[in-house]
């Protein structure tokens, strides 16, 4: 349950994450060296496509009180066990002898602090009757957003496990490696042999056909250099809009990458891709495609090495 909390804490730029265990329908236990979590993985862990997520705005004593409730079972006797219980993701610390959430994002909680926290849109709307949330709901209407702002969760995981892995792209290849036959353009074919290089045999086509739909940005079935380098920049904003600050990217290593990745290509010369990371660094505003896409544009995108 931790990987697919922090994988949507992650992806939805929150502070924690709370998944209910009634979604979670895999029952799995998985070896310490497993390399890859596969789409396969994903389906079997939450089969329901619709399962829907959102971010809303909790303050800390809140979530305290709301994970206490979900997990009041185990200590009854006999145990029993709820749907409600909640997963909790990787950098939520909770005291089992007190039934206690002591810290989240790895530092102790605060009271009265607001914290940007994933939970179910279904759970949030009765399923399992999860009482704390449901008053805290009643009571601070203006911290819950509108329901089309709920997403499926394995649409908000596929999606963002795609932009990394075009991350991994840039960092370990060139756009050499991927335009093999020199026209200009990356294939499904090209994207699947490289992919298959980095991730080996575990990767299938619908990975990579999840890695095409998240970078084919005019959806021509094919991908351009300028389609990489905002993807590729979609994917380091999610990593440097930390709520405390922390960047989990070396962006100076990654701009390095970048650099090196269209060298000799005919695409962005040095001096444009750093002019871009460092309004990227320091306009903390640009979070979106379209903003990206505008930033780009007034830096001059067609800047050739």
């Amino acid at each position: 349950g931790y990987l697919l909390a922090s994988g949507l804490r992650d992806a939805l730029q929150a502070d924690c994450a709370l998944l209910p265990s009634g979604n979670i329908r895999g029952n799995c236990d998985y070896p310490a060296d497993l390399k890859y979590f596969t789409y396969a993985h994903l389906k079997k862990e939450m089969p329901f496509r619709d399962m829907r997520y959102i971010v809303i705005l909790m303050p800390g004593k809140e979530i305290v009180k709301l994970v206490r409730f979900s997990r009041r079972g185990i200590y009854e006797s006999p145990v029993v066990e709820r749907a409600m219980f909640l997963q909790l993701d990787s950098e939520i610390k909770w005291d089992e002898k007190t039934n206690t959430v002591t810290h989240i994002g790895d530092e102790i909680v605060s009271p009265e602090r607001m914290y940007r926290t994933v939970v179910s849109w279904s759970v949030l709307g009765g399923m399992d009757k999860v009482t704390p949330l449901l008053k805290y709901a009643e009571n601070n209407p203006e911290s819950i957003p509108d329901v089309e702002h709920a997403k499926p969760a394995r649409e908000i995981l596929v999606d963002y496990f795609a932009k990394c892995a075009w991350i991994n792209i840039v960092q370990d290849c060139k756009w050499t490696n991927l335009d093999k036959n020199g026209d200009g353009v990356v294939s499904h074919d090209e994207v699947f042999d490289v992919a298959k290089k980095i991730y080996g045999n575990e990767v299938g086509k619908l990975v990579v056909d999840n890695l095409m739909a998240s970078a084919d940005l005019n959806q021509d079935k094919q991908i351009c250099q300028h389609e990489i380098f905002l993807i590729g920049l979609l994917g380091v904003v999610g990593f440097i809009r930390d709520s405390k600050g922390k960047t989990v990217l070396n962006l100076k290593k990654y701009k390095k990458s970048m650099i090196r990745f269209f060298k000799g290509s005919g695409g962005k010369d040095k001096a444009y891709i750093e002019k871009v990371f460092h309004r990227l660094e320091t306009d903390k505003t640009i979070d979106t495609l379209k903003e990206l896409t505008e930033l780009v544009t007034n830096l001059g995108k067609n800047v050739m090495i």
